[in-house]
């Protein structure tokens, strides 16, 4: 027969069996719930990276371009006017563009490095055009015709970025002109304060 101090010590190391046991079964709960949480995330990264990796779709591709063209001739014309202007409104404002624009393209770099595809290295023919007429202005002249510019091409892109930021078929295209449009309205609502005639 078991003496009573056996008994006891008995009872003793089946409690603590049943504590190392009951631990044992939580951390491998644990265990198993933080494999799930790491499962979930490294899915949630998966579908992100498939998304990154999407090939850009022409229309995509053909938004940046346009975009990026208008930055170099932003950079420009933003140049031309802190030397031609007497202005100092419109000299403030080409130091917004500038920086600005320089953002911009930043982005837009960086979005045609991930997706293997070359940007252009000028303005297009008109904003080639454009430059050559305000290169050729001084004072108040290039004020008007600047001024006015940057209200008919902001116009544009408010509405331009405004359809991309609703409707873009690239997901990163959206993206951007979501994180784009607020400023490009700001831009907008400076340069219709600028000096000038005030028609197109």
């Amino acid at each position: 027969m078991l003496t009573h101090q056996t008994r006891m010590s008995i009872a003793r190391w089946l409690l603590i069996g049943a504590a190392l046991v009951g631990i044992a079964f939580v951390n491998a709960s644990l265990t198993g719930c933080s494999s799930k949480a790491d499962a979930d995330d490294s899915s949630a990264q998966t579908q992100a990276a498939t998304v990154e990796a999407l090939p850009l779709s022409p229309a995509g591709k053909e938004f940046l371009v346009a975009t990026f063209e208008n930055g170099l001739l932003e950079l420009r014309a933003a140049q031309l006017a802190t030397e031609k202007s007497n202005n100092a409104h419109v000299k403030q404002f080409a130091e917004l563009m500038y920086e600005s624009y320089s953002r911009s393209n930043d982005s837009v770099r960086q979005i045609a490095l991930a997706n293997d595809f070359n940007l252009p290295t000028e303005p297009d023919a008109r904003g080639r055009a454009l430059l050559k007429v305000l290169s050729d202005l001084e004072g108040a002249e290039f004020d008007q015709l600047y001024s006015h510019e940057m209200r008919k091409t902001h116009k544009r892109a408010t509405q331009r970025f405004g359809v991309a930021a609703q409707s873009a078929p690239d997901p990163v295209i959206q993206t951007f002109a979501q994180s784009q449009l607020p400023a490009i309205r700001d831009r907008f609502r400076i340069a219709r304060s600028l000096p000038g005639d005030h028609f197109g």
